[in-house]
């Protein structure tokens, strides 16, 4: 995976934000995190990451990893609406 990339993780669980904060490290994932607590966070993200004023703050992800069982908007309006 290029490196230069990040990847985005859409979940509201924050031991499974930790586990796989922890899985990365351990596997040497050197890939920047960025974390979306909800749908209407990650709908925001994406949305901002499009944007050429956005993409420093929100660079656009490679990976998307999507909970389905999100508050606000589900992981499904998350992929409908993107």
């Amino acid at each position: 995976m290029n490196t230069g990339c990040c990847i985005l993780y859409v979940e509201d669980d924050r031991n499974d934000v930790f586990f796989l904060k922890y899985a990365f490290k351990e596997a040497g994932i050197p890939n920047l995190l960025q974390i979306a607590r909800d749908g209407q966070e990650a709908m925001v993200y994406l949305a901002n990451s499009g944007t050429s004023a956005g993409q420093l703050r929100h660079p656009p992800p490679c990976l998307v990893l999507l909970d389905l069982k999100l508050p606000y908007r589900s992981g499904l309006e998350v992929l409908e609406l993107s």
